[in-house]
């Protein structure tokens, strides 16, 4: 994917729009800079990862426990994603350091009124969302942050009785919540053009949740198990892609778009947790506790 993009052709191929963006365009910028190196994407992986523990020491003096931030990150230190990633070509170093700083940056934003602030917030909602599109639901949780602050503030001046209005209340969270989802909106533009390009559709978000759905809720795979059905090799994500389209296509009998294939196993996913939704309950409840 890195070579791909750093050749300049190529990057929105399916079986890259099957993966999450962003990390595939950060190892392209850094080829494109200094040569498919591998040594030097771990070294600024490192680099990331010595950030990411500067994070944990921040939100700890933001939360006035500054013992409790040296704690975390001497803990943190010790976490696989700290020993093991920052020498793979794995995006869980960029994740690690998304999350904390989104965590510091939502604790810097609480305590602050500037318009242009919830914006930029907003924009990096978006480039951890290419990151993982599972954290769009960091992108949700930020939304309730105007909520939150306009609660407390209210809870501080009731003794003084200089409660703000539930108009004012509203508007205030309706123009900081809607600043964060343009900023938001922004960063997933280019994601949303290069999908209409490469497939018609205009979500950023890759083509593979019908795909990771169908691995989790199949008839062979009861115990929602990780499963790795005979047509995949699970070597990589274009493999797995690969593997996926092809038996679609088979089943079909011609051949299919990527979203007629994220469709057709999402179709199977759902079937089967309609057939079986005690088990699928069940599951759910396991993997939760």
């Amino acid at each position: 994917f890195g070579d791909a993009v750093a050749a300049g052709h190529g990057a929105d191929s399916s079986e890259f729009t099957f993966m999450d963006p962003g990390y595939g365009y950060l190892l392209g910028a850094v080829f494109k800079l200094v040569g498919v190196n591998v040594f030097a994407v771990y070294l600024l992986q490192a680099l990331l990862d010595t950030a990411t523990a500067y994070g944990i020491l921040v939100a700890g003096r933001l939360l006035a426990r500054p013992r409790a931030g040296l704690f975390g990150a001497l803990l943190y230190g010790m976490t696989s994603t700290a020993i093991m990633f920052c020498a793979a070509l794995l995006k869980e170093i960029c994740v690690a350091s998304f999350v904390m700083w989104w965590v510091v940056g939502a604790l810097a934003l609480y305590r602050s009124d500037r318009k242009l602030a919830w914006a930029c917030f907003g924009v990096f909602c978006g480039i951890g969302i290419a990151l993982r599109s599972t954290l769009l639901l960091l992108g949700l949780l930020a939304l309730l942050l105007p909520g939150l602050k306009r609660w407390a503030d209210r809870g501080a001046r009731a003794a003084d009785h200089r409660v703000p209005s539930n108009a004012h209340t509203a508007r205030d969270w309706i123009g900081k919540a809607g600043l964060l989802a343009v900023g938001t909106a922004l960063a997933l533009m280019p994601w949303s053009i290069r999908n209409f390009h490469a497939f018609g559709s205009l979500s950023p978000l890759p083509h593979n949740g019908g795909i990771v759905l169908h691995q989790v809720y199949n008839a062979q795979n009861p115990q929602s198990a990780i499963w790795i059905p005979p047509f995949v090799n699970y070597s990589h994500p274009s493999e797995i892609w690969r593997g996926y389209a092809a038996e679609a296509d088979r089943r079909a009998g011609r051949s299919l778009s990527p979203s007629e294939v994220d469709e057709y196993w999402k179709d199977e996913g759902l079937a089967f947790m309609h057939d079986h939704p005690g088990q699928v309950l069940e599951d759910v409840v396991h993997k939760s506790l």
